[in-house]
């Protein structure tokens, strides 16, 4: 082709640039397929491939294998020279097709359908021209060949093409160049050598092959015959289409402004896999126009891509079942409407397949369009989508559902060479950039432009770009470009460059003074601490190789240098950090120790450091062994007082107290040991200038008394005495004297307490505050119990604690009582050791009791029988006389007013039954029966009564069993011993079994007094009513008529 014109034409703007080429690439192309393909088959059969003399070969193909056929092999010519004679090629040997077969069936039905794909990659029509394939040679290929297999030197009638099949063979090296007007093409089949690759072209081209450099390639070459009257295909020169692309892309060369394309999408014909994507994929028209472009682009400066164009759709679906409200599968889906459409361009990758970026922003709306066609979303849509979401199972009839789709088309992208750095390596390119820029051995100034982008990326990687450009300006001794990669990353990743003894270098290419300028100047602009001194401390760690570098005979010089360099950067702090606090405090003490710090470092911090980070440098300090001085001790008050002075305990808008920076504040003063910082944090926590009354009570309960909690379980011993001792009285007087006696809470009175028992004022101290106001009448019981035994609590405690003990019961003791609260008053009494306390509350029982009524004594005294004798049997040391008299008085009192009075002494005389008022002949001869042993009777039939007189008779019989039955069960409850009750009720026993009609009640049985055995009185009626105490008979039912008669 002619040298390309080289004069521009002008375009007036970007829509034109963009119309003539999209009118150029639409030129129609004279042929229609690629000069040459290849094709790797990853699922080929194996041909099973025979050699006479030999038999099978082994695919792969193995070094003995290899070794067998060059023995049954010619050397391989590779043409005829100026006297018609074979040159020979070295390392390569050959065998005619007649002496190869293939014996696997399933070869030649692949061999069959690949003819076919041939031609189309070809172009070429494969009905008109029905091309058979006939094998040529078998080629063998070592180390060092240089050949590819060719078709006859006296070319076969009619033969157009040639196809050669590289088996499975492991070897390196071989590179196929195919050149065609200018349009050039390399295949590498090594990468593939476990693959049966199919390389194809016209036979007019000629290969050019670089040498094998390991290994054997085994390939078999094939012959395409045209066998029809047609015109043989032939390959073409596409003029027409060359020309207008040529003149389109000189236009946007030519073109400048801001508006002008930085770069075309073109969509092309054929879908491609995106991870695949490579220009040796490829196939017909697409093939013909990428390599046309990349050939015309290296002459005009332009650079080729491809990628994948990725349409997504959303929107509710409009199917057939939904409508119909039919509930099958097959139903046709589409969008009721597209909610939401979005293109982007991904896996951008160069012609070779190397990744470019991750994503290529495009932008379709713009005026001046960059994509062909204009609207390629459109054109991608109108193809079957690739994928689809949409879940027919889950969908329901009547209600909108949601639907998805997908569409991946492939594309090339084009742009000039000067907007490689804004379209290839914009997104995620940044790695593809510096990746260039490192293989870059010599300065260009395409690689300078290169550099400069890569700079202008620093914020997204800092490491790598101070990398990649520093070693870059090593490479090409340019010192500019290495000081601005260094001022521009440095801080980012300042140490990044001495770990790669970059700077090694660069003071041996550029020399020491330069390089420790650039340092100084970037010391003196570093935004922080922690750089400049991590750096510093870099340069120590490398300073033996520095100074042999530096090829200085002074040895102190640079070690000189750098300390003077430190000096500076820790007098001249920045705003520090916490995260900069332990390196800049291990510095200042390697550098000048403690005196140091005091002179130049902390005057630095008190006034423009937190109050937090005063302290964390306090700690920071402290971790380091002392000196012989005193200096460290006190820099570590000075800190911390100087943090306490500045923080704002009560800075809330609300005037709410941070309690929880107290105790941060407190346990860290602790840890440090500093006294005089505990004192004023404490001071800060009792002060109460300005507050009201009521103000000051509230900061005593939201802050004295927590914190004087928090310093009880910290470990008081720990904390100034005095300190604690003067905000624990703070605390107590505030409360009392803002607190009601009826509003004083019990948890607030065990704070008082225990605030007491803890710092030290001890029994002494609550005597003075707290004794009187517990006396003080309005006082409740359970505000003086509750002091009672909180003062019992205290350890140690004397015969003063003893006696307030003893006031505070006596005082609950004389109170109010009533039988809901005797129990507790007795066991928190006895619980105290309150004896005297335990005796009042037990004969105000007793008195009580003797006035109660039948109703008030059934519902409130007898539930207490149990409670009352298992208190004595839980403080037996208080005695018993008392409880057990308490215990006669209840039962006595429920025998004369429930059960009936106390019979006489005489056990002939008849109990007088209060309750029993019927004084009818039945009614008389029942009660002789049952209170006068002498009767010698067991039962007593008495003469025919009215039905009236029999119920009632009835109904006194069983009312008086029933409550005989609960005078048991009562007994019981207080002891099941016979023993224990004797012991309990004393000389009022007797009277108890006679007023219950039993003779002794044990753990088994409870016995009658004038009846044996377990009979129960029963009353049954008849012609006559019988009053009876029969063993043998059945209890009467529940219900149960008298009969009269």
């Amino acid at each position: 082709m002619a040298q390309l014109e080289t004069q521009w034409p002008v375009f007036p703007g970007p829509q034109d640039i963009h119309s003539i080429l999209e009118n150029a690439l639409s030129t129609k192309l004279d042929f229609q397929g690629a000069y040459t393909f290849k094709k790797a088959y990853a699922d080929a059969p194996n041909p099973c491939l025979k050699i006479d003399g030999l038999g099978t070969i082994g695919i792969p193909l193995s070094t003995r294998d290899a070794e067998a056929i060059k023995s049954k092999a010619e050397q391989a010519p590779l043409g005829m020279n100026a006297n018609l004679q074979a040159v020979v090629v070295g390392g390569t040997w050959e065998i005619d097709a007649k002496a190869v077969t293939f014996t696997n069936p399933k070869w030649e039905t692949f061999m069959q359908d690949f003819v076919e794909q041939a031609c189309e990659e070809l172009g070429v029509d494969y009905a008109t021209s029905q091309p058979r394939c006939e094998p040529y040679r078998l080629l063998l290929d070592g180390t060092g060949c240089q050949s590819f297999p060719h078709a006859s030197v006296e070319k076969a009638h009619n033969v157009f093409a040639t196809i050669v099949v590289v088996l499975p063979s492991e070897y390196a090296g071989g590179e196929v160049h195919f050149s065609h007007h200018n349009v050039n093409v390399t295949y590498d089949c090594s990468r593939e050598s476990r693959e049966t690759t199919f390389v194809g072209w016209y036979q007019e081209l000629i290969p050019e092959v670089r040498p094998i450099t390991d290994g054997y390639r085994l390939a078999v070459s094939f012959e395409l015959i045209h066998t029809t009257n047609s015109v043989c295909p032939v390959i073409s020169t596409n003029s027409a289409f060359i020309e207008n692309v040529t003149q389109a892309l000189l236009a946007w060369k030519g073109a400048n402004g801001p508006l002008v394309q930085e770069k075309i999408v073109y969509l092309l014909e054929n879908i491609y896999p995106a991870k695949k994507l490579r220009r040796t994929i490829l196939e017909g028209v697409d093939a013909v126009i990428v390599s046309l472009l990349d050939r015309l682009g290296h002459e005009i400066g332009f650079t080729l891509g491809l990628a994948t164009a990725v349409c997504h759709l959303s929107g509710p679906a409009d199917d057939d079942r939904r409508r119909w409200c039919i509930d099958y599968q097959g139903a046709d889906v589409d969008f009721m409407e597209i909610e939401s459409r979005r293109t982007t361009i991904e896996g951008f990758v160069d012609l070779d397949g190397n990744m470019i970026s991750d994503t290529l922003s495009i932008d379709e709306d713009r005026d001046d369009p960059e994509t062909i066609p204009v609207d390629l979303s459109q054109d991608v849509e109108e193809e079957e989508h690739d994928e689809e979401e949409y879940d027919v199972m889950k969908s329901k009839p009547n209600r909108i559902n949601p639907l998805q789709r997908w569409y991946n088309r492939t594309v090339l992208v084009i742009w000039p060479n000067e907007k490689t750095y804004k379209v290839a390596y914009a997104g995620q390119g940044l790695n593809y950039a510096c990746a260039n820029l490192d293989n870059a051995d010599k300065p260009s100034e395409s690689l300078t432009h290169l550099a400069d982008f890569v700079l202008s990326r620093a914020a997204e990687s800092s490491s790598r770009v101070v990398t990649s450009v520093c070693q870059a300006a090593l490479r090409w001794n340019d010192f500019a470009l290495w000081r601005r990669a260094v001022g521009l990353c440095f801080w980012d990743n300042g140490v990044a460059f001495l770990k790669s003894y970059d700077l090694l270098k660069a003071l041996d290419i550029f020399g020491s003074r330069r390089v420790r300028e650039v340092i100084e100047q970037e010391l003196l602009s570093s935004p922080t601490n922690k750089g400049v001194l991590q750096l510093l401390t870099g340069l120590d760690e490398i300073m033996e190789k520095i100074q042999e570098v530096d090829g200085s005979d002074d040895e102190e010089s640079t070690d000189l240098w750098l300390r003077r360099q430190r000096e500076t950067a820790l007098r001249n702090l920045r705003t520090l950090d916490n995260g900069e606090v332990e390196l800049v405090v291990k510095s200042a003490i390697l550098h000048g120790g403690f005196v140091f710090i005091d002179e130049c470092v902390i005057p630095q911090l008190l006034e423009r450091s937190s109050s937090d980070l005063l302290i964390r440098v306090a700690v920071e300090i402290r971790k380091h062994s002392p000196d012989s001085s005193s200096t460290q001790t006190e820099l570590v008050s000075k800190l911390a007082t100087t943090a306490i002075t500045k923080f704002d305990f009560f800075r809330d808008v609300y005037g709410i107290p941070d309690i929880e920076s107290f105790k941060k504040f407190l346990d860290m003063c602790r840890d440090l040991e500093c006294t005089d910082a505990l004192n004023l944090i404490l001071e800060k926590a009792g002060l109460t200038t300005g507050l009201s009354p009521r103000a000051a009570y509230r900061r005593a309960r939201s802050v004295m008394f927590p914190l004087l909690d928090h310093i009880i379980h910290g470990g008081l011993h720990s904390f100034p005495q005095k300190s604690v001792e003067g905000l624990a009285e703070t605390a107590v007087a505030l409360t009392l004297s803002q607190v009601p006696n009826d509003r004083m809470s019990t948890d607030l009175l065990k704070s008082i307490v225990d605030t007491h028992k803890a710092v030290g004022g001890g029994i002494g101290s609550i005597r003075r505050s707290i004794l009187p106001r517990a006396l003080s009448r309005g006082v409740s019981s359970e505000y003086q119990l509750t002091l009672a035994e909180e003062i019992f609590g205290i350890d140690g405690t004397d015969s003063e604690g003893r006696d307030m003990i003893d006031s505070l019961a006596l005082r609950v003791a004389e109170g109010e009582l009533s039988a809901a609260n005797i129990m507790d008053v007795l066991y928190r009494c006895g619980r105290c050791g309150a004896s005297e306390a335990c005796s009042l509350v037990i004969q105000r029982s007793i008195d009580h009791t003797s006035r109660t009524d039948a109703t008030q004594l059934q519902g409130e005294f007898i539930p207490l029988l149990s409670p009352i004798r298992n208190f004595s049997l839980s403080y037996p040391h208080l005695g018993n006389t008392g409880v057990n008299a308490l215990l006669q008085s209840i039962i006595k009192r429920w025998i004369e007013m429930v059960l009936g009075q106390r019979p006489t002494q005489d056990p002939s005389a008849s109990i007088s039954f209060t309750w029993w008022t019927c004084n009818c002949d039945p009614c008389q001869s029942t009660k002789s029966l049952l209170t006068n042993p002498s009767i010698d009777r067991t039962s007593l039939v008495l003469d025919p009564l009215h039905a009236s007189s029999g119920r009632h008779l009835e109904e006194f019989l069983k009312l008086w069993e029933h409550k005989r039955l609960i005078g048991i069960k009562m007994l019981r409850s207080i002891a099941a011993d016979e023993n224990e009750l004797k012991a309990i009720l004393g000389d009022y026993y007797p009277v108890v079994l006679q007023s219950l009609q039993v003779q002794r009640i044990t753990e088994n049985a409870i016995m009658p007094a004038s009846l044996s055995g377990h009979d129960q009185i029963t009353v049954t009626s008849g012609s006559v009513l019988r009053v009876s105490v029969d063993d043998d008979r059945e209890p009467p039912p529940k219900k149960r008529k008298t009969m009269l008669t």
